[in-house]
């Protein structure tokens, strides 16, 4: 089978809907651009070696194999998605806050089923966590997220009323009971009484 060469213009407008944009768009947050792909890709020695009558052009003008153009980009991504991680976030588990303060915690999953989790908190208490068996697949969810790393975000959420009422009704949830069951049945206990104290005042 002939390979089907074709310049760097017309590989991106066979395969994106808006060619005047840059074809990393969907990536530039890890640093992804065409005037950085086309520094990568001369520097690649698989490139050089097998291409080399393209290092003197434009990356717009550069011929390729179809196929080649979607292994440098893919492999281009990659390494640029890599890098960013490594660059943003500390080896081993950290905590994480993003700019709505919402904080995610990396962390070793407990289960045999997975090895990694994030959990994440909002002011109110813990909201849900998800489990991964890649710490790249983990840390590229952060990411997107737009989570960044922040030693002692959670501990400056925990222990405040707003965390110990949702702790509380997530343990009515628990339970098996609606929170306002709970509240009625469990409104004897001074710490209800003194975290819950508006609810009981409108109920009376």
């Amino acid at each position: 089978m002939i390979e089907q060469f074709i310049s760097f213009r017309d590989y991106k407008s066979a395969w994106t809907l808006c060619p005047e944009d840059d074809l990393f768009i969907d990536t530039e947050q890890y640093g992804c651009h065409e005037d950085e792909f086309e520094k990568w890709l001369k520097s690649q020695r698989l490139f050089i070696k097998r291409f080399a009558e393209n290092c003197s052009l434009q990356l717009s003008d550069m011929v390729l194999p179809e196929k080649k153009w979607g292994f440098f980009t893919e492999r281009f991504e990659r390494e640029m998605h890599t890098h960013y991680l490594v660059n943003l976030y500390p080896d081993g588990f950290f905590e994480a806050v993003n700019d709505s303060g919402e904080v995610a915690c990396f962390l070793p999953e407990p289960s045999s089923k997975y090895e990694f989790r994030i959990s994440y908190y909002r002011d109110n208490g813990p909201t849900y966590h998800e489990c991964y068996n890649s710490r790249f697949e983990a840390l590229s969810h952060m990411a997107h997220y737009k989570f960044k790393p922040e030693d002692g975000a959670l501990d400056r959420l925990v222990h405040t009323d707003k965390w110990n009422r949702g702790l509380q009704v997530a343990m009515w949830l628990y339970e098996g009971i609606n929170p306002h069951v709970g509240l009625q049945r469990d409104r004897h206990i001074p710490e209800i009484q003194h975290l819950f104290s508006v609810d009981l005042q409108l109920n009376d």
